[in-house]
């Protein structure tokens, strides 16, 4: 899903998006990673307990 996405986030503009997923998930991350998420930082979310990791995309040509 996040590969089909993508074209869609081009067409309006974007120059990047910032995907999370929860610390821990091997599957998100991986997918993350293969369509060109970079690592940005890991934060608490105190309220759900979790802690996220951020990674960039960026949509250039």
């Amino acid at each position: 899903m996040l590969k089909m996405v993508l074209p869609k986030c081009r067409e309006l503009g974007m120059d990047r998006v910032l995907i999370t997923c929860i610390r821990g998930n091997e599957g998100s991350k991986r997918a993350i990673l293969n369509n060109g998420g970079i690592y940005e930082s890991t934060v608490s979310e105190p309220d759900a307990k979790v802690e996220l990791e951020r990674y960039w995309i960026y949509l250039s040509a």
